[in-house]
């Protein structure tokens, strides 16, 4: 199953063909969308924009298949059942699980169409899911972020702002201090280290290469790769920061999804749950907090005018 010319534009059709290891436009990631359906969000573009859709909302057999931006709704989402022989059938619930995803008219020649078609037990319905490597996603290396856990809507901290090697890192409510902001410098294949904006010597890195290992900071080296991480966008704009040290099979989490300040921050295999995603908010020089003095900062939108007094 592939996305027509690798194109992330709404509408692009998808279509069967012979796939290369690593092509973007033949990767899909299976996403929870709950109560067992799941969305299939394409690699193209920034690998989590765009979902399988059913063009239309169509619940008719000939339905076509495209790819199209997220929006949550029931078009984009598919009851995945096993068949005895290995393979996968995706049920729309568009068409209340009555359709599948198909190959037309049981094609079986690169560029034949796929389409939506009520079930009738034939193999073009079936699907084989062969597990290839995240591509991970391209980030901004100009920007500075706050990553905030979307199950706690806490920040990673490094506990007690403690610039040493192996600090602990836990979660933390927002001060916008320099101890809860990073920037990435980029790593060839989409991999990243993550640098402290309090001292860019130190990055975070897991304590070994297995679940439960330990995020802390550490001096940076160009010759350790369980330093590099990876990043992979979920369709509502938060990303899975996937580690190198794991072979990207565990992905950075609060332990035991903590909502409390003080939470471990840890790697841990794919749960499907909200403590393993995170919103990278973008911090302005305005917003940035450091101990000791204060400063006034008056500024004006549109509707009214703010005084807002900051630690510098």
């Amino acid at each position: 199953m592939q996305v027509e010319g690798g194109i992330a534009v709404n509408g692009t059709n998808v279509q069967q063909w012979g796939t290369i290891d690593g092509t973007v436009h033949d990767i899909w990631k299976t996403i929870d969308a709950g109560n067992g359906y799941y969305y299939l969000v394409s690699g193209v573009g920034d690998g989590g924009t765009y979902c399988l859709d059913v063009t239309g909302k169509s619940t008719e057999n000939g339905a076509n298949i495209e790819i199209y931006q997220y929006g949550g709704s029931t078009n984009q989402q598919y009851y995945i059942t096993s068949n005895s022989d290995g393979s996968y059938t995706l049920k729309t619930r568009v068409s209340g699980n009555k359709s599948a995803v198909e190959i037309k008219d049981a094609g079986v020649q690169s560029g034949n169409n796929v389409q939506q078609w009520e079930i009738n037990g034939h193999s073009c319905q079936n699907w084989i899911f062969e597990p290839v490597t995240n591509p991970g996603c391209q980030m901004d290396t100009t920007l500075t972020y706050e990553f905030e856990n979307v199950n706690s809507k806490m920040v990673m901290d490094i506990e007690g702002g403690n610039m040493k090697e192996n600090t602990n890192v836990q979660q933390w409510s927002t001060g916008h201090f320099k101890s809860q902001q990073w920037i990435l410098k980029e790593f060839p294949g989409n991999y990243y280290y993550i640098r402290s904006v309090s001292d860019t010597s130190y990055v975070l890195r897991p304590s070994n290469n297995t679940n439960g290992g330990n995020i802390c900071i550490v001096p940076y080296s160009t010759s350790d790769s369980a330093m590099l991480f990876k990043f992979s966008k979920n369709p509502d704009g938060s990303y899975m920061i996937m580690t190198r040290s794991s072979r990207e099979a565990c992905f950075v989490e609060v332990v035991n999804a903590s909502v409390q300040s003080g939470g471990n921050v840890q790697q841990w295999v794919a749960t499907n749950h909200p403590c393993q995603n995170w919103k990278l908010n973008i911090i302005t020089e305005e917003a940035t907090l450091t101990l000791n003095s204060f400063k006034t900062k008056i500024y004006k939108d549109k509707d009214c005018i703010h005084t807002v007094v900051f630690a510098k």
